[in-house]
């Protein structure tokens, strides 16, 4: 080999011409971890916000529940058949269920589910409830006579969410909002 054609081979193939060409294997994988943990840190806030909204949700259908039993009673929405005497609309639910029933009292008696409505997955009522809207007045009358708190909450034990709704004896309704726990 000439000396001009070994001097064009080195420049072209030496280790040096390898190295700055690219990135080292241990860069890459330095890269990779960063980017790794960018994005499951990502995944984790948007799990946790997803968490927050399903809760949010669950809470404003419960409060638009008891709004729409409010209305019938105080209006005196009777159902077509099978009540005589309207007493009022209840909404009620229990304990660490996931379902809350609307329903039509005549005379003092349920007289049957208006609507059954379910939450999302992972969602639950964190403490019975049962919330009787009297005809006309719209108050509440029986359990709740003195006010009570209805709240939907993720199902975990801590750190979760809970959703809470205020019913006051006159039958004011009012969203107290999300509370972490």
């Amino acid at each position: 080999m000439t000396p001009a054609r070994h001097h064009l081979f080195h420049r072209h193939f030496s280790l040096h011409a390898f190295s700055t060409r690219g990135f080292t294997l241990i860069e890459m994988l330095i890269a990779l971890s960063i980017m790794g943990l960018l994005v499951g840190g990502s995944i984790a806030g948007y799990n946790k916000y997803n968490t927050r909204q399903i809760v949010i949700q669950g809470g404003k259908t419960l409060a638009s529940t008891l709004r729409t039993a409010q209305t019938r009673a105080r209006v005196g929405d009777k159902p077509s058949a099978g009540c005589t005497q309207l007493t009022g609309y209840r909404v009620i639910g229990s304990a660490t269920a996931s379902t809350y029933d609307l329903r039509v009292v005549c005379a003092g008696v349920d007289a049957g589910t208006i609507s059954t409505t379910t939450l999302t997955t992972g969602v639950v009522i964190q403490q019975a409830f049962n919330v009787l809207f009297s005809v006309l007045s719209g108050g509440v009358v029986g359990a709740a006579v003195a006010g009570t708190n209805v709240a939907v909450q993720n199902n975990v034990i801590s750190g979760g969410y809970r959703y809470t709704i205020s019913v006051s004896a006159s039958g004011a309704i009012y969203e107290t909002g999300l509370t972490s726990f």
